[in-house]
């Protein structure tokens, strides 16, 4: 099987949830259970579609950053870490849950040394600030 296509089975949502980081400690989502890989979501304090574009700004304005699909209530991103590691990133609206649900997964290699978990905290941090507002 294609590795490529085996890493793009891993993106995207499947039945209104973002698929489950790995086992390894490379990765972080707010859909998680385990503990080494769990995050909050984010919450939106405006209407949607603004606070979701505001979102997608500010991943746009991290470096070293490549926006690859932009719809309604997803976002996916890759980010490059290094020369050769890349990292996942994806946002997803939940209507039901009414937060915005947050993964970002390290490509490659067993560990991701905290790089996903402190990429999401950036943003959450600027996203509260009220950044780009």
């Amino acid at each position: 099987m294609n590795s490529k296509i085996i890493k793009q089975q891993q993106l995207g949502v499947v039945n209104g949830r973002l698929h489950a980081c790995p086992d390894q400690p490379k990765g972080v989502s707010s859909q998680s259970h385990a503990p080494q890989s769990r995050i909050s979501p984010l919450n939106f304090h405006d209407e949607k579609e603004r606070e979701f574009k505001r979102l997608a700004d500010i991943i746009a304005a991290l470096p070293g950053n490549e926006i690859i699909t932009l719809e309604e209530n997803y976002l996916h991103a890759v980010f490059k870490r290094a020369v050769f590691w890349r990292d996942d990133l994806e946002c997803l609206w939940s209507e039901r849950d009414q937060v915005c649900h947050l993964r970002s997964v390290a490509r490659s290699g067993y560990s991701d040394w905290g790089a996903n978990r402190a990429r999401i905290e950036k943003i959450r941090l600027l996203f509260d600030k009220g950044y780009l507002y």
